[in-house]
Protein backbone atom coordinates (compact mmCIF):
# COMPACT_ATOMS: atom_id res chain seq x y z
CA UNK A 1 0.00 0.00 0.00
CA UNK A 2 1.09 3.43 -0.57
CA UNK A 3 0.70 4.74 3.12
CA UNK A 4 3.01 1.72 4.54
CA UNK A 5 5.49 4.54 5.48
CA UNK A 6 3.07 6.21 7.50
CA UNK A 7 4.55 6.44 11.07
CA UNK A 8 8.21 5.52 9.62
CA UNK A 9 11.34 7.43 10.18
CA UNK A 10 13.72 8.37 7.69
CA UNK A 11 16.88 10.12 8.48
CA UNK A 12 15.33 12.65 10.92
CA UNK A 13 12.55 12.70 9.29
CA UNK A 14 8.85 10.85 10.48
CA UNK A 15 6.10 10.20 7.94
CA UNK A 16 2.99 12.06 9.56
CA UNK A 17 0.28 11.73 6.73
CA UNK A 18 -0.35 11.63 3.11
CA UNK A 19 -0.29 15.26 1.53
CA UNK A 20 -3.32 16.50 -0.13
CA UNK A 21 -1.54 18.60 -2.32
CA UNK A 22 -2.52 18.32 -6.26
CA UNK A 23 -0.20 16.33 -8.51
CA UNK A 24 -0.03 12.71 -9.92
CA UNK A 25 3.42 12.15 -7.66
CA UNK A 26 2.73 10.77 -4.12
CA UNK A 27 3.91 13.95 -1.38
CA UNK A 28 3.70 12.92 2.30
CA UNK A 29 3.87 15.56 5.45
CA UNK A 30 6.93 14.68 7.68
CA UNK A 31 8.15 16.23 10.97
CA UNK A 32 11.95 16.24 11.02
CA UNK A 33 13.55 16.35 14.82
CA UNK A 34 14.35 19.82 14.92
CA UNK A 35 10.28 20.67 15.11
CA UNK A 36 9.71 21.73 11.23
CA UNK A 37 7.25 20.15 9.08
CA UNK A 38 7.48 19.99 5.52
CA UNK A 39 6.63 17.77 2.60
CA UNK A 40 8.50 15.54 0.05
CA UNK A 41 8.05 13.06 -2.36
CA UNK A 42 7.44 9.50 -1.69
CA UNK A 43 10.72 8.36 -3.90
CA UNK A 44 12.71 11.00 -2.29
CA UNK A 45 12.00 9.94 1.83
CA UNK A 46 12.28 6.52 0.64
CA UNK A 47 15.64 6.55 -1.37
CA UNK A 48 17.18 8.88 1.33
CA UNK A 49 17.40 11.54 -1.11
CA UNK A 50 15.98 14.03 2.05
CA UNK A 51 17.22 12.89 5.62
CA UNK A 52 15.97 16.21 7.34
CA UNK A 53 14.64 19.75 6.66
CA UNK A 54 17.91 21.37 6.17
CA UNK A 55 19.04 21.66 9.35
CA UNK A 56 21.45 18.92 9.06
CA UNK A 57 23.41 20.79 6.12
CA UNK A 58 22.43 24.44 8.29
CA UNK A 59 24.74 22.82 11.78
CA UNK A 60 27.49 21.02 9.13
CA UNK A 61 28.05 24.58 7.55
CA UNK A 62 27.84 25.99 11.17
CA UNK A 63 30.25 23.38 12.53
CA UNK A 64 32.69 23.85 9.87
CA UNK A 65 33.06 27.51 9.95
CA UNK A 66 33.16 27.07 13.69
CA UNK A 67 36.24 25.26 13.50
CA UNK A 68 38.29 27.02 10.83
CA UNK A 69 36.20 30.42 10.15
CA UNK A 70 37.37 29.69 6.55
CA UNK A 71 33.68 28.56 4.95
CA UNK A 72 30.51 30.89 6.54
CA UNK A 73 27.58 30.63 4.10
CA UNK A 74 28.28 33.48 1.79
CA UNK A 75 31.48 34.25 2.85
CA UNK A 76 33.65 31.51 1.69
CA UNK A 77 37.61 32.59 2.54
CA UNK A 78 40.37 32.56 -0.88
CA UNK A 79 42.08 29.55 0.65
CA UNK A 80 38.81 27.55 0.86
CA UNK A 81 37.74 28.93 -2.39
CA UNK A 82 41.06 27.00 -3.46
CA UNK A 83 40.47 24.25 -2.04
CA UNK A 84 37.11 23.46 -3.34
CA UNK A 85 38.16 24.67 -6.96
CA UNK A 86 41.33 22.52 -7.23
CA UNK A 87 39.44 19.24 -6.55
CA UNK A 88 36.69 20.75 -8.59
CA UNK A 89 39.11 20.27 -11.98
CA UNK A 90 40.35 17.38 -10.76
CA UNK A 91 37.17 15.36 -9.91
CA UNK A 92 34.75 17.14 -12.25
CA UNK A 93 34.28 16.10 -15.71
CA UNK A 94 31.56 19.04 -16.17
CA UNK A 95 34.42 21.95 -15.37
CA UNK A 96 35.84 23.84 -18.15
CA UNK A 97 39.25 23.04 -16.51
CA UNK A 98 39.10 19.14 -15.73
CA UNK A 99 40.50 18.65 -19.71
CA UNK A 100 43.64 20.09 -17.91
CA UNK A 101 43.76 18.21 -14.92
CA UNK A 102 41.38 15.13 -14.22
CA UNK A 103 41.68 14.18 -17.63
CA UNK A 104 45.65 14.41 -17.82
CA UNK A 105 45.85 12.19 -14.74
CA UNK A 106 46.28 15.23 -12.49
CA UNK A 107 44.68 13.63 -8.83
CA UNK A 108 44.60 15.24 -5.04
CA UNK A 109 45.88 13.16 -2.85
CA UNK A 110 43.66 11.87 -0.19
CA UNK A 111 44.82 13.58 2.73
CA UNK A 112 43.55 17.17 1.33
CA UNK A 113 40.33 15.26 -0.50
CA UNK A 114 39.01 14.40 2.25
CA UNK A 115 39.62 17.27 4.37
CA UNK A 116 40.11 21.79 4.11
CA UNK A 117 41.62 21.36 7.50
CA UNK A 118 44.45 19.24 6.40
CA UNK A 119 44.69 21.39 2.88
CA UNK A 120 45.03 24.07 5.49
CA UNK A 121 47.66 22.95 8.04
CA UNK A 122 49.97 21.78 5.51
CA UNK A 123 49.86 24.94 2.73
CA UNK A 124 48.79 27.83 5.32
CA UNK A 125 46.55 30.83 4.10
CA UNK A 126 46.38 31.84 0.83
CA UNK A 127 48.62 34.50 0.43
CA UNK A 128 47.52 37.64 -1.27
CA UNK A 129 48.50 37.90 -4.71
CA UNK A 130 49.39 33.95 -4.81
CA UNK A 131 47.80 30.75 -6.18
CA UNK A 132 48.39 27.24 -5.64
CA UNK A 133 51.08 25.56 -7.86
CA UNK A 134 52.67 22.56 -8.88
CA UNK A 135 56.13 22.25 -8.33
CA UNK A 136 56.41 18.79 -11.20
CA UNK A 137 53.24 19.49 -13.80
CA UNK A 138 53.02 15.72 -13.94
CA UNK A 139 51.68 15.12 -10.55
CA UNK A 140 49.07 16.42 -8.97
CA UNK A 141 48.69 18.04 -5.65
CA UNK A 142 50.14 16.99 -2.26
CA UNK A 143 51.83 18.49 0.17
CA UNK A 144 54.98 17.34 -1.44
CA UNK A 145 54.26 18.79 -4.45
CA UNK A 146 52.73 22.27 -3.96
CA UNK A 147 53.23 26.08 -3.14
CA UNK A 148 52.00 29.72 -3.22
CA UNK A 149 53.46 31.04 -6.26
CA UNK A 150 53.21 34.69 -8.02
CA UNK A 151 51.91 34.90 -11.29
CA UNK A 152 55.27 35.29 -12.02
CA UNK A 153 56.74 32.28 -10.77
CA UNK A 154 53.59 30.27 -12.09
CA UNK A 155 54.25 31.02 -15.54
CA UNK A 156 57.63 29.80 -15.35
CA UNK A 157 56.76 26.41 -14.47
CA UNK A 158 53.97 26.13 -17.62
CA UNK A 159 54.49 23.35 -19.38
CA UNK A 160 55.35 25.38 -22.30
CA UNK A 161 58.27 27.23 -20.78
CA UNK A 162 61.37 24.98 -21.67
CA UNK A 163 64.33 24.76 -19.06
CA UNK A 164 67.41 25.37 -20.17
CA UNK A 165 70.95 24.77 -18.50
CA UNK A 166 73.76 27.22 -19.05
CA UNK A 167 77.08 28.62 -16.86
CA UNK A 168 75.91 25.38 -14.81
CA UNK A 169 72.53 26.74 -13.65
CA UNK A 170 69.49 25.47 -14.59
CA UNK A 171 66.74 28.05 -15.31
CA UNK A 172 63.50 28.94 -17.50
CA UNK A 173 64.24 31.14 -20.73
CA UNK A 174 61.96 33.70 -19.05
CA UNK A 175 64.45 34.20 -16.77
CA UNK A 176 67.28 33.61 -18.84
CA UNK A 177 65.55 36.88 -20.67
CA UNK A 178 65.38 39.04 -17.64
CA UNK A 179 69.09 37.99 -17.22
CA UNK A 180 70.51 38.92 -20.20
CA UNK A 181 68.10 40.93 -21.97
CA UNK A 182 67.47 38.52 -24.98
CA UNK A 183 64.40 38.38 -26.08
CA UNK A 184 62.88 35.30 -25.49
CA UNK A 185 61.41 34.34 -28.82
CA UNK A 186 65.13 34.52 -29.76
CA UNK A 187 66.11 31.93 -27.59
CA UNK A 188 63.87 29.99 -28.17
CA UNK A 189 64.40 30.13 -32.05
CA UNK A 190 68.54 29.71 -31.26
CA UNK A 191 67.41 26.28 -29.50
CA UNK A 192 65.24 24.89 -31.59
CA UNK A 193 68.25 25.68 -34.45
CA UNK A 194 70.63 23.96 -32.74
CA UNK A 195 73.97 25.68 -34.21
CA UNK A 196 74.08 27.84 -30.71
CA UNK A 197 75.62 26.49 -27.42
CA UNK A 198 73.09 26.42 -24.92
CA UNK A 199 75.42 29.47 -23.20
CA UNK A 200 75.32 31.60 -26.75
CA UNK A 201 71.71 30.64 -26.94
CA UNK A 202 70.86 32.82 -23.58
CA UNK A 203 73.66 35.50 -23.62
CA UNK A 204 74.51 36.73 -26.53
CA UNK A 205 72.72 39.97 -27.46
CA UNK A 206 70.94 40.30 -31.04
CA UNK A 207 72.50 41.69 -34.22
CA UNK A 208 71.71 45.66 -34.39
CA UNK A 209 69.45 45.75 -37.39
CA UNK A 210 70.38 47.95 -40.31
CA UNK A 211 68.91 51.41 -39.95
CA UNK A 212 66.39 52.13 -42.74
CA UNK A 213 65.04 55.42 -41.19
CA UNK A 214 64.23 57.58 -44.82
CA UNK A 215 64.58 54.55 -46.87
CA UNK A 216 61.39 54.26 -49.13
CA UNK A 217 59.93 50.18 -50.41
CA UNK A 218 57.06 50.85 -52.53
CA UNK A 219 54.91 53.30 -51.51
CA UNK A 220 56.57 52.83 -47.71
CA UNK A 221 58.63 55.68 -46.37
CA UNK A 222 60.41 54.22 -42.95
CA UNK A 223 59.89 56.58 -40.21
CA UNK A 224 61.66 55.30 -36.82
CA UNK A 225 62.32 52.14 -35.68
CA UNK A 226 59.47 50.54 -33.34
CA UNK A 227 62.05 47.73 -31.37
CA UNK A 228 63.43 44.84 -32.70
CA UNK A 229 62.58 43.98 -36.71
CA UNK A 230 59.53 46.63 -36.68
CA UNK A 231 59.71 49.91 -38.23
CA UNK A 232 56.84 52.92 -37.93
CA UNK A 233 56.30 53.69 -41.72
CA UNK A 234 54.00 55.95 -43.53
CA UNK A 235 52.49 54.97 -46.85
CA UNK A 236 51.88 57.42 -50.20
CA UNK A 237 48.27 57.73 -48.91
CA UNK A 238 49.26 59.11 -45.42
CA UNK A 239 48.35 56.00 -43.45
CA UNK A 240 51.13 55.41 -40.88
CA UNK A 241 51.37 51.63 -39.52
CA UNK A 242 54.31 49.12 -38.33
CA UNK A 243 56.07 46.60 -40.69
CA UNK A 244 58.73 43.82 -40.10
CA UNK A 245 61.99 44.66 -41.61
CA UNK A 246 61.75 41.16 -43.99
CA UNK A 247 58.83 42.39 -45.66
CA UNK A 248 60.12 45.68 -46.72
CA UNK A 249 63.32 44.51 -47.76
CA UNK A 250 61.46 41.16 -49.39
CA UNK A 251 58.82 43.58 -51.36
CA UNK A 252 55.96 41.52 -49.72
CA UNK A 253 54.50 45.01 -48.23
CA UNK A 254 54.94 47.74 -50.78
CA UNK A 255 51.66 50.18 -49.08
CA UNK A 256 49.20 50.14 -46.83
CA UNK A 257 45.98 47.62 -47.59
CA UNK A 258 43.72 50.28 -48.63
CA UNK A 259 46.16 51.41 -51.68
CA UNK A 260 46.80 47.61 -52.39
CA UNK A 261 43.11 47.04 -52.70
CA UNK A 262 42.70 50.41 -54.84
CA UNK A 263 45.39 49.30 -56.65
CA UNK A 264 43.94 46.06 -57.09
CA UNK A 265 40.68 47.14 -58.31
CA UNK A 266 42.21 50.05 -60.96
CA UNK A 267 44.59 46.83 -62.19
CA UNK A 268 41.28 44.96 -62.69
CA UNK A 269 39.40 47.79 -64.46
CA UNK A 270 42.36 48.43 -66.43
CA UNK A 271 42.19 44.73 -67.98
CA UNK A 272 38.57 44.91 -68.57
CA UNK A 273 38.15 48.15 -70.12
CA UNK A 274 41.28 46.90 -72.37
CA UNK A 275 39.90 43.73 -73.19
CA UNK A 276 36.65 45.52 -73.94
CA UNK A 277 38.08 48.10 -76.50
CA UNK A 278 39.78 45.05 -78.32
CA UNK A 279 36.17 43.33 -78.98
CA UNK A 280 34.88 47.33 -79.78
CA UNK A 281 37.64 47.21 -82.76
CA UNK A 282 37.18 43.98 -84.08
CA UNK A 283 33.44 44.53 -84.29
CA UNK A 284 33.79 47.61 -85.92
CA UNK A 285 35.88 46.14 -88.87
CA UNK A 286 33.88 43.04 -89.67
CA UNK A 287 32.29 43.40 -93.31
CA UNK A 288 28.20 43.12 -93.74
Amino acid sequence: MDDNIIGKQFGSLTVLRKSSEAGSRQRYECACTCGNNKTYLRCHIVSGAVKSCGCGKRTSIGLRSKTHGHARPGNLSPTFTTWMSLKARCKNPNNNMYKHYGARGITVCDRWNSSFEAFLSDMGEKPPGCSIDRIDNNLGYSPDNCKWSTATEQANNRRSNKLVTAFGVTASIADWSRRFGVDQNNISARLRSKKWSQEDAVSKPATTPEDLSGMTFGSWVVIESLGGRYWMCRCGCGTEKQVHANNLKSGRSKSCQSCGVRKTRERLHGTVTSSFQSRKGKHSTRSW
